[in-house]
């Protein structure tokens, strides 16, 4: 990809905070080995990011027929721009607690747990697959 394009992309994908974005609450939490994951020392967190409930995840598996696959589910997952992230908004890790907004159209759950990172395009952007929390 030419420098230039991404650089015009990289701008477009930017609006998509503006345009989209919300305000995401990220809760550290420690890593359990042998035992779930915990509450973690360091506080938590709001940075604007984009939440989509039913997101389209490629699966992976099946056959490829031109550029699709045959194994499609839909996930919530959120994603953010790499230049959120600083020391006092640490990249997120799995296990990390992720909370959005209640809003007219959204109905619980609205807690959820990061799940998997999902593979990053050539946007400056980075997608977590979440899992909604009893």
């Amino acid at each position: 990809m030419s420098s230039r394009f991404l650089a015009l992309a990289s701008q477009s994908f930017g609006a998509l905070d503006t345009t989209f974005g919300e305000p995401i609450t990220i809760t550290p939490q420690k890593p359990g080995e042998f035992v779930a994951a915990g509450p973690s020392n360091s506080p938590a967190y709001v940075l604007t990011g984009v939440f989509d409930l039913n997101a389209v995840i490629d699966e992976g598996m099946g056959e490829k027929t031109g550029s699709r696959t045959e194994v499609v589910t839909t996930k919530p997952t959120v994603e953010f721009s790499y230049s959120a992230f600083t020391p006092g908004a640490p990249f997120p890790l799995i296990g990390w607690r992720i909370s959005v907004e209640p809003t007219p159209l959204r109905p619980p759950p609205l807690n959820f747990t990061i799940v998997s990172r999902l593979p990053d395009g050539d946007d400056g952007r980075v997608r977590f697959q979440l899992a909604a929390l009893p």
